[in-house]
């Protein structure tokens, strides 16, 4: 049977870099190469010649021994997207080098171009491939094209001729290209039901991955960003957190009275002057939410009522029936500790306890990266296998 794989998009003309995708387009040869019709003996000769290629390759290479992966790639959330960066400088001689990057099994290469003196990478390429079985090929690629707005995440994994892999695809474009998209591409071979499967899983932005899809994140995003080190930006979004925890916040009894004095100007008779009663209730924010939330609003005219809707919709992203289920659900709250916003984490804390872990400790005031080595730990024990 054929198998069809997602392929990154091809980088325009005039812009490919000396290294321009050939790591991935390497590493996705090799994995190509294998067939799960072959018999036994066909896949190990065929993953023996796959891995002395391979380290033909890399000889080939100047090497610039161990990196870390934090002097390698940069992660964060910029608004509702991945903004990727890397410290790493630009290679010497404007070709690929051989690397080891701790934490991360198997032989990298990479090639980094930056224009002098900048600060802003220009192009980022990082593949990683290791043989550690025989039959058992992992590869780990990221790629970062600044001119063309892409930033692509693969990890692969092929055992005994079935492969796995998965890719997470973002563009973020400008002027007149059309708009941005995040997606996730999986490819599996050789699946219980026989042939090949593939999935893709699209949104507009990388939160709203997260919202639209959050079994397709947890399970096929999640390994990914874990290998890198970057779980923590899978913590959901900030309002969908407020959403979840409303009933454990506390009303500031001010907030309250400048509400109060409010909603009455919400039932005037002149459009203007309700409309001029919501923006005042918008510029508040959400302390002013929390208020409404918590209202006895049934003294209120269906006007009133109706505005108050109008006012709360951008704070009820997820409905009701996702807000229950993300009370109970570990992985939620997990992820809802790397949050900065310690009332977010107290909450999550608390949860945990009361549903899982009674005698659970964690350090709320602790820095951001020795929280998420306890939610690591804690991660381990509350979800298993996830």
């Amino acid at each position: 049977m054929k198998q069809t794989f997602p392929q990154p998009r091809p980088h325009p003309p005039g812009r490919r870099s000396p290294l321009a995708g050939r790591v991935l387009a390497f590493a996705l040869a090799v994995f190509l190469s294998g067939s799960p019709t072959r018999s036994d003996d066909d896949v190990l000769s065929a993953w023996k010649a796959q891995r002395t290629a391979t380290q033909n390759w890399h000889s080939q290479m100047d090497s610039v021994g161990d990196r870390r992966l934090e002097d390698l790639i940069r992660l964060r959330l910029d608004g509702n997207m991945l903004a990727f960066s890397s410290p790493a400088p630009s290679n010497p001689k404007d070709t690929p080098v051989r690397t080891h990057v701790e934490g991360i099994p198997g032989t990298g290469v990479l090639y980094v171009q930056r224009q002098p003196g900048a600060t802003t990478v220009d192009r980022f390429d990082l593949g990683v491939m290791d043989f550690p079985a025989p039959g058992r090929v992992n590869s780990l690629s990221v790629q970062f094209n600044a001119q063309a707005g892409q930033l692509i995440l693969v990890q692969s994994i092929r055992a005994d001729g079935a492969t796995h892999q998965v890719m997470l695809d973002q563009e973020r474009r400008s002027g007149s290209s059309p708009g941005a998209f995040v997606q996730i591409s999986v490819v599996e071979t050789a699946t219980a039901e026989g042939g090949t499967r593939q999935l893709n899983f699209a949104s507009t932005d990388f939160l709203s991955l997260l919202r639209e899809h959050p079994q397709a994140v947890s399970q096929y995003v999640r390994p990914l960003l874990r290998t890198l080190d970057y779980e923590h930006l899978l913590a959901p979004a900030p309002l969908i957190a407020w959403q979840v925890f409303r009933e454990t916040r506390s009303i500031d009894p001010a907030m309250a009275r400048r509400v109060g004095e409010i909603i009455p100007r919400l039932n005037q008779r002149d459009f203007r002057a309700r409309h001029a009663a919501v923006a005042d209730l918008k510029r508040l924010g959400r302390e002013a939410a929390d208020v409404v939330e918590t209202l006895d609003r049934s003294p209120l005219t269906p006007e009133q009522n109706v505005l108050l809707d109008l006012f709360l919709a951008p704070y009820r992203p997820i409905p009701e029936h996702d807000v229950a289920r993300l009370r109970v659900d570990p992985t939620f709250l997990l992820d809802c500790l790397y949050y900065d916003d310690p009332v977010i984490r107290k909450s999550a804390v608390d949860r945990l306890r009361t549903l899982f872990r009674p005698d659970l400790e964690f350090d709320l005031d602790a820095p951001a990266d020795v929280r998420a080595a306890a939610v690591a730990a804690l991660r381990k024990q509350l979800t298993p296998g996830k």
